[in-house]
């Protein structure tokens, strides 16, 4: 009977397991670095803090005051965040003419995009006519913050404002409210009154 024996040869390739035994020591080396890291970076970021500031306007086009408006004029309001498209409609941005004894609504189309909100007027202006324009506070940003406060400026179409106070000046008394509209093109004041 022949007997074959397998005899451990010491000799095959020394370099190569060492290099096996570099390489899984540097592998493990690197993952250590890549988990530290990782661990180091998640410590110092701080959780985002919560929106409550409120939006507001930053600009307006056209300016507040501003004479020789063009009739054909778009209507432009720059708010210092981007905007909640849902709360901006045309409810809550309004132009009125502002005639010597009456005022009227204007028609138009009002557009968000991002942090501006656009008024196209239905029709063109009309010339020689002061017009103010509102924005209501229920405008939101996105992260539901209202603005404090609603914002009105008037503009003109003719070459000077002729305004003597904008809006309406109300007095309350016990039962009753006087309300007196100031006319704006320097006619007689009228008054409505209502009592309860």
């Amino acid at each position: 009977m022949i007997r074959v024996m397998h005899r451990k040869d010491t000799n095959a390739n020394p370099a190569g397991t060492i290099c096996t035994k570099i390489l899984i020591v540097l592998s493990v080396a690197f993952l250590l670095m890549v988990v530290v890291r990782c661990e180091e970076q998640t410590a110092t970021t701080t959780a985002p803090t919560e929106d409550t500031t409120p939006p507001f306007i930053v600009s307006t086009t056209p300016a507040d005051s501003a004479t020789n408006v063009p009739p054909d004029v778009t209507i432009y309001v720059e708010f210092s965040e981007v905007l909640l498209p849902y709360s901006v409609s045309a409810s809550r941005v309004k132009l009125t003419a502002i005639y010597e004894t009456f005022d009227l609504a204007v028609p138009g189309n009002v557009y968000c995009d991002s942090n501006i909100v656009r008024f196209d007027p239905q029709n063109e202006l009309v010339d020689t006519v002061d017009y103010s324009v509102t924005i209501y506070k229920a405008i939101q940003d996105l992260a539901g913050n209202m603005m404090t406060s609603s914002y009105s400026w008037v503009f003109s179409t003719d070459d000077n404002i002729n305004l003597t106070s904008p809006g309406i000046a109300t007095v309350a008394q016990s039962d009753s409210v006087e309300i007196t509209r100031l006319c704006p093109h320097g006619c007689e004041n009228y008054l409505l009154s209502c009592t309860k």
